[in-house]
């Protein structure tokens, strides 16, 4: 089983409950991306495979404000990120192919796992003609996307042979991680995708517990978290701070989850900060979380039943806010409300205040207990292969 990553943590940390189910069930399991990676797969304890040189993906944002300026033109902001996010995808692969075809025609995979931004896996599976599986790290939004998406893509597939009106993008099944309640809808032109629906099991890399979460906080405990990709794009002052310094008065225990050497200054006295904290060692004591809406937080969150305030700071961010608030289980406000204190403690306060927020994320947490494990999942994967079609 060949598992393919876009070389960020957000897009590798889900593939990882499903490869060790797969390498628990007996099957050879390797983990390809970009150099980069090569410390959080072998953290994770799982055999790695480099591909190709890193890309600096950073300097293909330079210059451009993430959440958007309040003098934006969101329709032409909305396609400028589009356009940047599918070059910087497009890069990547270009980069981790060649090395990735070369490993899989020696080691000869009967399965390709990717994820949806490892074009690199989509492009092996296709010129090898071995069965490929998409393995989502949040809502399916890119189902429907290959003919914006595809043609940015074009160089890529064609110097491999490939022709992107003859290459299926949703591959032979997909593994769903969403509870029904944030999965997309779809619509009539939405294109039919065989899904196997699995629990999400929270991994955010391995970490030490601390002795403060060792006993039950004596204040509602409140996470407020930005992610690993958007953070370093946000505009000045960091979304964090700002949020901190407006629900430092509810009273709540105020916990600032933040990379490694990232830890903000200038915080309201009494915040907590936690550096490199898996997530989900830390969500299932918190009454909320403040988060900018990537699937991995949302996931983790809907996975411990933690009601969510969300600001969605990217296309998925948008979807993955759209279910919480659907489902009851949290709130959404604009990126530009970060800077408008008194709105973000009000929403705070309610999720802590109003029991139907909690009442609807533990609803969500049970939806996501009750799908099929990923050892299940594996189980079905092994037979794709043992008894295609």
């Amino acid at each position: 089983m060949l598992l393919a990553a876009f070389p960020k943590a957000s897009h590798y940390f889900p593939l990882v409950p499903l490869a060790w189910a797969l390498r628990a069930r007996g099957h050879s399991v390797r983990v390809a991306s970009s150099p980069a990676l090569a410390g959080l797969v072998l953290g994770s304890g799982l055999p790695w495979v480099s591909c190709g040189e890193d890309v600096d993906t950073r300097a293909l944002w330079r210059g451009f404000d993430v959440l958007g300026g309040t003098d934006a033109d969101p329709g032409a902001h909305t396609r400028e990120r589009r356009a940047r996010a599918m070059t910087m995808f497009a890069a990547v692969g270009e980069a981790m192919t060649p090395d990735l075809l070369d490993f899989a025609r020696h080691w000869r995979p009967d399965l390709v796992v990717h994820e949806p931004r490892a074009y690199a896996g989509l492009v092996t599976a296709e010129v090898l003609k071995v069965p490929l599986v998409r393995q989502l790290w949040g809502t399916d939004y890119t189902a429907g996307r290959w003919d914006e998406e595809g043609p940015f893509l074009a160089p890529l597939l064609a110097a491999h042979g490939l022709d992107p009106a003859g290459v299926d993008p949703l591959g032979v099944a997909t593994v769903d991680p969403c509870p029904p309640s944030l999965r997309l809808s779809g619509g009539p032109a939405a294109p039919a995708v065989r899904r196997l629906p699995t629990a999400h099991v929270p991994y955010n890399g391995a970490g030490e517990v601390p002795d403060w979460l060792r006993v039950p906080p004596r204040r509602p405990r409140v996470c407020v978290t930005w992610g690993t990709s958007t953070r370093s794009a946000a505009r000045a002052p960091e979304p964090v701070v700002r949020i901190a310094e407006a629900l430092a008065g509810l009273g709540a225990e105020l916990v600032l989850a933040v990379p490694a050497g990232r830890a903000p200054e200038g915080l309201p006295p009494g915040t907590r900060v936690a550096e490199s904290m898996p997530l989900h060692l830390l969500l299932p004591s918190c009454a909320a979380v403040v988060h900018q809406g990537g699937a991995g937080t949302t996931l983790a969150a809907s996975a411990a039943g933690v009601p969510q305030l969300v600001f969605p700071a990217t296309v998925d961010g948008e979807e993955n806010a759209g279910g919480v608030v659907a489902s009851g289980a949290g709130l959404r406000l604009d990126t530009a409300a970060v800077d408008d204190g008194a709105r973000v403690a009000e929403a705070v306060r309610r999720l802590l205040a109003e029991p139907a927020f909690a009442r609807s994320a533990a609803l969500l947490r049970e939806e996501v207990r009750a799908l099929p494990s990923p050892a299940e999942t594996a189980g079905l994967l092994e037979r794709l292969v043992t008894h295609p079609g």
